[in-house]
C-alpha cells in the first residue's frame, strides 16, 4: 500500500536560467506565495525574530512587539497619506519600510520574488526563491482588532494600503509569537508548522547566474523602478542599468 503523501513538505531545486526557474514554478500550479532572499542559507524568519539573534531576548515578545509598534505610530504620522486602520495595517505599513515585525514578506508574483533573490551579492553568493502552497489564506486580517488572532502561522492577503504593497503584490505569513523569551522557529521547520502549508519549494539561484536573471527580469518589466515606485527606486534602477544593463 502506497503511504507516500501527496507532497513532501519541503523540496530544494537548483536552476541556472530564468526559463528554468519559471518552468519549475509552473509544475506546481497551487503555489501562491513567493519570496526571494539574496543569500540561500538564510532561514525564513521575520525581522522581529532577528533583533536578538546574538543577544538574550530581553522581555516577552508581546511587549517587545507592542513597544516597537507604538513608537512607529508616534513617529510615522508625517509620512503616510492615509492613517492605517488597526494594528495589523500599521504593521503592514511598517513592514514595507523595514520595521521589525512578526510578518514575513511574500509576493503573489514569482518574477518579483526572483528579483529579490538575485538583486544582491551578484556573482558572489547563491540566492533562493521560496514558493509556498498554503493550506488556507486569511483575507480578513485587516479587520482584526487584536494581533492575538495570529496564534498559528497564518498566510495573509492584505488590503493594498500603500504604494509599495501594491507594486510588490504583497502577501505575508504572520508568525505566532514564541512563549516568553524563546526564539522564533523558522517557517521551513515543517514540524513546527505542520498543517499550515502543503509544500515549500526552495529554488537555488547560483551567484554567477544572478546578473543574467536580472537582465531577463528587466526585459519582462521587473526592476527596482517598478517594485519601489518612488525616487529611491528610480535611482537604484539607474545605478544598476548603467553598471550592468547597457555595458555588461
Amino acid at each position: 500500500m502506497d503511504t507516500e503523501p501527496k507532497y513532501s513538505k519541503y523540496r530544494e531545486i537548483r536552476i541556472s536560467t530564468l526559463d528554468e526557474l519559471l518552468s519549475h514554478v509552473e509544475c506546481y500550479s497551487d503555489l501562491e506565495f513567493f519570496r526571494g532572499q539574496s543569500k540561500s542559507e538564510w532561514d525564513l524568519r521575520p525581522k522581529l525574530s532577528r533583533l536578538y539573534d546574538d543577544l538574550p531576548v530581553p522581555d516577552s515578545w508581546d511587549r517587545i512587539e507592542w513597544n516597537i509598534l507604538q513608537d512607529f505610530k508616534r513617529y510615522a504620522t508625517p509620512h503616510y497619506r492615509r492613517e492605517p486602520r488597526g494594528d495589523f495595517q500599521w504593521m503592514v505599513l511598517g513592514q514595507h519600510y523595514g520595521l521589525p515585525t512578526r510578518l514575513l514578506d511574500w509576493t503573489s508574483n514569482p518574477l518579483k520574488a526572483a528579483f529579490f533573490a538575485a538583486n544582491e551579492s551578484i556573482g558572489e553568493e547563491d540566492g533562493a526563491l521560496y514558493a509556498l502552497e498554503p493550506t488556507t489564506i486569511d483575507t480578513d486580517a485587516d479587520d482584526y482588532e487584536s494581533l492575538d488572532k495570529f496564534d498559528v502561522l497564518t498566510p495573509i492577503l492584505p488590503k493594498m494600503i500603500d504604494e509599495r504593497v501594491v507594486a510588490q503584490e504583497a502577501c505575508f505569513t504572520a508568525f505566532p509569537l514564541p512563549p516568553e523569551r524563546q526564539q522564533f522557529k523558522p517557517l521551513e521547520d515543517g514540524i513546527a508548522f505542520y498543517g499550515d502549508y502543503w509544500l515549500l519549494l526552495k529554488i537555488i539561484i547560483p551567484g554567477d547566474r544572478k546578473l543574467e536573471i536580472l537582465r531577463g527580469l528587466n526585459r519582462l518589466g521587473t526592476s527596482s523602478r517598478v517594485l519601489f515606485p518612488d525616487l529611491s527606486g528610480l535611482c537604484e534602477f539607474l545605478k544598476w542599468h548603467h553598471r550592468y544593463a547597457e555595458f555588461g
